[in-house]
């Protein structure tokens, strides 16, 4: 029963150990949150502080800037601009009241105010440091102004930015310290008259930052609106964020003008808290994380340490309960131990009974089980006699069932035999149907090709009768016209004749020609040399004359051949015109007769096959009254052969009950027997207990 006991106490500081674990380490995440978040808290406020002290500074210069600006605006008259004595006295005038300014303000490194040296062409100004006058040469720092020399820097790029502006920590050669410098031009009706401007220690700022303490390693730096650090331990105005890897706080810097982030810099985690001034300059304080955690190890040892001796305060605790609860279990082993040798009249659980927990629940569950045991042992000896004389009474009548359901099975076979010779009279009946079905299904579909091709042979006998009719009535056409047009011909060809006269003329024109060049020939020759060209005329006249008289003659020879040639051609079209007016014609007219029966016997073909499919359409129809008779004898036939063999497997299947409640009586006999050899080996109280 150790095994009990142990698994409470183990369970108990299981729980809580995990408890307290757990509540250690929420307990550690909310300080490490709280610490986090306290120091955010204080960076934030420190960098606001001191960003409101360095604010107050250059909100205190930009007033006095604002104030000499106002005075010259007010005060000054800009059409006298180019005139230097009046210039000269103004500045005079201007200088006590930046005397006094700079006598009630010390904080006040120097002021002063210049005109605009282009317009002058000279250097007019006035300069007060600490209530004294700044003496000054004018014509060296004319030419220093026009030399852009490093001490008129300042001038030049607030001329160029056109507006008041801050400028960068310098070293001022004449109070040799660092300043910077709040410069803001005066324009008046739109004309720039010249620049004031204001100068504070630098080094007053730089030591107040340098000396900004943030926990053990932390610093605070300044940075221009450039992001190059004007105050640092570490980097120069040569440096800026992004050449020094601080890229996340450059990135911050974009989205906020102030606020507190955690990034990495320079290799070191780090809190990081950043405000933008008036200025436009940014304050920046940072802080290793890993100093701003330093107190949670502490915290976190003291957490551990009152882990470990709750831990050990509940493992005593837990021991205690463990053994209370175990010791009751231990004693009621020894009952239910009894219960497993068959042995029921355990009374260690007795003591028990009336407690109210899952200790007392037990006990009276024991209780019960032997009460109930009791009980049945009780009734199994009563009731195992009747069972004996019931199983006896059981085997006769299943001797007398068994018989019976013999006789059943062999009336049932046989009539499953005669019911399955009937059905297969049924089945070879409804394939003959069947065949005829197909045979009278395929000569429907050849009588609906042959009615559709007969359509097709009408419509085609239609179409030449209609087209043999055109076509005797087209040849007739023919024939007359080509008649008409050969008569034409004919007479047309009679003309040729006149050519033969035309012909006869040209010959007789020939002969005096050639007798007349004769007579001119012999005329030339009586003339002798004069007549010599008429000689040659003469001669090829005599050769026109023999050409035309030679043309004649072809020309002659050629019409008797078209003569002849039209003669045989009017008797061959002669002899066409005869045979297509016999011939053809009657070819013709024999074709219309034909088409014209063809067309009668495409009608008659196509009422015979009208008539064959509605005869092949009744006997399918009484073929399907046929089927319907095979198909319901089939069903009945084959639910008969059914029932028959259900019959005969039942009675088989009773056959074989009978065979097992045979012997399940044998074996119920058997069981009686076990059962009170068994009976006799248990002990129980009496029900009386």
């Amino acid at each position: 029963m150790r095994k009990i006991s142990t698994s409470i106490i183990v369970s108990i500081i299981a729980c809580i150990l995990v408890a307290s674990i757990a509540v250690g380490a929420i307990s550690t995440n909310v300080a490490v949150k709280e610490i986090n978040t306290e120091a955010r808290e204080k960076l934030n406020a420190m960098s606001l502080q001191y960003a409101g002290d360095i604010n107050m500074k250059y909100q205190n210069l930009e007033s006095l800037a604002e104030s000499i600006s106002s005075y010259i605006v007010g005060t000054y008259e800009p059409i006298r601009l180019s005139d230097k004595a009046y210039n000269k006295a103004y500045m005079k005038k201007l200088g006590g009241y930046l005397e006094r300014i700079t006598q009630l303000h010390p904080e006040v490194a120097s002021m002063y105010a210049y005109s605009d040296p282009e317009v002058q062409l000279g250097v007019t100004g006035t300069w007060y440091s600490q209530g004294k006058l700044v003496e000054t040469d004018a014509v060296s720092e004319y030419e220093n102004y026009l030399q852009r020399a490093a001490n008129w820097e300042w001038y030049y790029q607030t001329k160029e930015a056109g507006e008041a502006i801050w400028l960068d920590p310098y070293e001022k050669e004449i109070f040799d310290k660092s300043c910077v410098s709040r410069c803001e031009p005066v324009y008046v009706e739109n004309k720039l008259v010249g620049i004031v401007g204001v100068d504070v220690d630098f080094n007053e700022i730089s030591d107040m930052i340098r000396g900004i303490s943030v926990y053990d390693t932390g610093r605070a730096f300044l940075l221009n609106t450039k992001q190059q650090f004007l105050v640092d331990e570490s980097y120069t105005i040569a440096d800026t964020l992004e050449s020094v890897g601080y890229t996340g706080l450059t990135e911050a810097l974009k989205e906020s003008s102030t606020g507190v982030v955690e990034m990495d810099l320079g290799g070191t985690k780090s809190l990081v808290s950043f405000v933008k001034l008036n200025n436009g300059y940014t304050l920046v304080l940072l802080a290793p994380v890993s100093e701003v955690e330093s107190g949670i190890a502490s915290m976190q040892r003291s957490a551990v340490f009152v882990v470990l001796f709750v831990s050990l305060f509940i493992c005593i605790f837990a021991f205690m309960i463990g053994s209370r609860i175990s010791n009751p279990l231990k004693k009621m082993v020894v009952d239910l131990k009894k219960m497993q040798e068959s042995d029921f009249t355990g009374n260690e659980y007795v003591k028990y009974l009336n407690k109210k927990n899952e200790i007392g629940k037990i006990a009276i569950t024991i209780n019960k089980v032997q009460r109930s045991m009791g009980h049945v042992i009780e009734t199994m000896s009563g009731e195992g006699k009747g069972i004996r004389e019931a199983s006896s009474n059981l085997g006769s009548i299943i001797d007398d069932y068994n018989n019976m359901v013999t006789n059943i099975s062999s009336v049932a076979q046989e009539l499953a035999a005669g019911m399955e010779e009937t059905s297969n009279m049924a089945d070879h009946l409804g394939e003959t149907s069947k065949r005829m079905e197909e045979y009278v299904a395929v000569m429907g579909r050849k009588n609906e090709e042959g009615i559709e091709n007969i359509a097709a042979i009408y419509d085609r006998a239609k179409r030449l009768n209609k087209e043999s009719k055109n076509a005797e009535k087209e040849n007739e056409i023919l024939i007359d016209t080509t008649k008409k047009r050969l008569g034409e011909a004919i007479t047309d060809s009679g003309q040729v004749e006149q050519i033969n006269e035309l012909t006869k003329a040209i010959l007789s024109i020939s002969d005096s020609t050639n007798l007349l060049a004769l007579n001119a020939s012999i005329e030339a020759a009586r003339a002798g040399q004069a007549g010599k060209g008429f000689s040659v005329v003469a001669e090829e006249i005599r050769k026109l004359a023999e050409n035309s008289k030679n043309t004649a003659g072809e020309i002659q020879r050629i019409t008797q051949m078209v003569t002849e040639s039209v003669k045989h051609l009017c008797d061959c079209a002669t002899q066409v015109l005869s045979y297509m007016d016999t011939n053809v014609r009657k070819t013709y007219q024999h074709q219309v007769e034909i088409s014209q029966q063809y067309h009668e016997d495409a009608e008659n073909i196509d009422g015979i096959l009208k008539q064959f499919s509605e005869v092949a359409s009744k006997i399918s129809r009484e073929n399907d009254i046929i089927m319907e008779v095979i198909n319901s004898l089939q069903r009945a036939t084959s639910d008969g052969a059914a029932g028959t063999e259900e019959v005969a497997h039942s009675a088989e299947r009773m056959l074989h009950g009978t065979q097992g409640l045979q012997e399940a009586g044998v074996k119920l006999q058997e069981i009686v027997h076990e059962m009170e050899e068994t009976i006799a080996a248990f002990h129980v109280p009496s029900i009386e207990a």
